[in-house]
């Protein structure tokens, strides 16, 4: 028991440095930034020289914590961005080995890893659903890409933290794919629209909308630099 609680110590010490590097890439309030980074400190702080299971089983419990409050703090497209990009880095924190009784051992350690990637993995389905979205069609790629991601993640997560653990996170993600789908419904499509020639977008805006002061909003959607001569084929909310 205790090689195996060694070895989790070791292992959630590394997560602990990799939920402060995603800490570190939201723009958090500076309060919320400070006290964040105290509880990470103190949670590793705490592993030093652990020998209880119980002790380990508490960690883990503060970094899924840790990384709820700074989802729901941060940004949510940040939040997707930057946890969607540290889910795959998560098992870096389990050293590699050869060693059949070492990888035996590391159970434990294995399980702990999965539950942080389950709070990971519930905090990017949030932040997915919590989006805002112009149309239809970018409400149904970020549910490809929540769906794309949850594939691989899940399934460690089944493989390694047991099934109470993958359906928490299993059911964050079904729900915003759910809700991604209801609300996809009520946006609208996105059309093409093809010109003879080149027009300013206050002139397309005018044309489609009837509304010159939907410029903007062709000029971002088609990520134009001169919008004086925006291209004679280009996407545009049907109305």
């Amino acid at each position: 028991m205790t090689e195996r609680v060694t070895i989790a110590a070791g292992v959630v010490q590394g997560l602990c440095d990799q939920v402060e590097s995603l800490r570190t890439g939201l723009t958090l309030d500076a309060d919320v930034a400070a006290d964040i980074a105290t509880r990470i400190a103190r949670t590793r702080a705490g592993l030093v020289g652990a020998v209880l299971v119980s002790t380990i089983a508490n960690a883990v419990g503060d970094l899924c914590d840790i990384i709820r409050d700074m989802g729901s703090e941060a940004d949510p497209a940040e939040v997707e961005g930057l946890g969607a990009a540290a889910i795959p880095l998560l098992t870096n924190a389990i050293p590699a080995t050869s060693s059949p009784a070492v990888t035996l051992a590391s159970d434990f350690a294995r399980a702990a890893v999965a539950c942080v990637e389950a709070a990971v993995m519930a905090e990017v389905a949030v932040a997915v659903a919590e989006r805002s979205y112009m149309d239809r069609p970018s409400a149904q790629a970020a549910s490809g890409r929540l769906a794309n991601l949850a594939d691989a993640s899940l399934e460690r997560i089944a493989e390694n933290g047991g099934e109470d653990v993958w359906r928490a996170a299993s059911d964050a993600v079904r729900q915003a794919i759910d809700y991604l789908g209801r609300g996809a419904l009520d946006l609208k499509p996105v059309v093409l629209v093809e010109a003879m020639r080149s027009f300013p977008a206050t002139v397309l805006a005018w044309r489609l909308y009837g509304d010159p002061e939907r410029a903007e909003e062709l000029v971002e959607r088609n990520s134009c630099t001169t919008p004086l001569f925006m291209p004679t084929s280009l996407e545009a909310l049907a109305e």
